[in-house]
């Protein structure tokens, strides 16, 4: 019962931090994609 109880956990982060990417990727569409410039350090 406890190894499918973390195979769950597993897979909700895996699809948490997709939904996190999915989310970044249509605002950085609608904004100037900033992160694909290279930053220049200071």
């Amino acid at each position: 019962m406890a190894d499918t109880e973390k195979r769950a956990e597993k897979a909700s982060e895996v699809t948490y931090q997709h939904t996190k990417k999915q989310a970044k990727y249509r605002k950085s569409k609608h904004e100037k994609p900033v992160e694909n410039k290279v930053k220049p350090t200071i």
